[in-house]
């Protein structure tokens, strides 16, 4: 009984020291492909050596590991390279990805945000079409994409919010003008030194399409749509955020209540004008109206 136990427990020791030797063949062709720059191959292997190893208490296979978890985001990053090299920006999207999921789970927090920066490049490249085209909802559609993955690209941001002003400006829609501000406002508040032009841009593009919006509802108003003017006027007054902006709205509110002889609303309305060139023209209409 005592020689079929020694046999068994020799068996174990050769299958540990087989395993052993199969892992280091493994982790040998992963190095050895990393460094041909044969990425697949390495990342293959590496992840090979994570999930035969990862719970291991072997100091050197855990050492494997540690290289492992160090290298296979890089591979999959230089694969996204390589594919886009290729024009295969479906495929550069995958394994960019990928290398920023696994730096993020392997705590290597430069690759996974150099990773990320180029999901976002990729993004920006794949959008430029829509956008160039002026078809504005599919450039959205990409560009939020990326605009997630890096926030701080600052030229997708800008295109992006440029795309929700344009569709806002179309249909003089304030959800996608709020969309927009909310954009802008974010590159407009950066305060790295790096980002000041385009912070700028974002600063003055603010003012231009919130002023292209009043102007809209000017035209409205010239146009005696009085019904849709104040439909839109009911969104500008939640949506806008500028005082001299909101005030002009109110200032068309109340001109507009004034040609429907509601004399108590246009009051209410030339009333709330507190900032911007109609202040003083406000005031004494609501005071012309109140002696009525």
């Amino acid at each position: 009984m005592k020689k079929i136990i020694l046999s068994f427990v020799a068996v174990l020791a050769a299958l540990t020291v087989s395993a052993q030797s199969n892992l280091s063949e493994t982790y040998t062709r992963a190095v050895e492909a990393f460094n041909a720059k044969d990425y697949p191959a390495a990342a293959s292997n590496f992840e090979k050596i994570i999930d035969l190893a990862g719970d291991s208490s072997d100091v050197e296979e855990q050492e494997w590991v540690g290289t492992s978890k160090q290298f296979l985001p890089r591979a999959y990053f230089m694969m996204g390279g390589a594919a886009v090299q290729q024009g295969d920006n479906d495929t550069a999207l995958q394994h960019f990805s990928r290398s920023a999921e696994l730096a993020e789970l392997y705590g290597n927090l430069q690759q996974a945000n150099q990773s990320k920066q180029w999901v976002a490049n990729v993004y920006m490249k794949q959008a430029g079409d829509a956008f160039n085209a002026k078809d504005y909802a599919t450039a959205i559609a990409i560009y939020m994409k990326g605009y997630e993955a890096d926030p701080r690209n600052t030229q997708m941001a800008l295109n992006l919010a440029m795309s929700h002003a344009e569709l806002g400006m179309a249909g003089l829609d304030w959800v996608e003008y709020a969309k927009a501000m909310r954009v802008y406002s974010a590159v407009a508040t950066l305060d790295n030194p790096k980002f000041a032009d385009d912070a700028a841009i974002a600063r003055d593009r603010i003012v231009a399409y919130t002023n292209n919006m009043v102007i809209q509802m000017q035209t409205l108003f010239a146009q005696k749509n009085y019904a849709d003017l104040l439909s839109h006027a009911e969104a500008a007054e939640t949506t806008l955020t500028d005082e001299t902006a909101l005030s002009n709205v109110y200032f068309l509110v109340g001109a507009t209540h004034n040609a429907l002889d509601q004399k108590a609303q246009a009051i209410a309305a030339f009333r709330k004008v507190t900032a911007g060139p109609n202040v003083s023209a406000a005031r004494q209409a609501a005071d012309q109206l109140a002696k009525q």
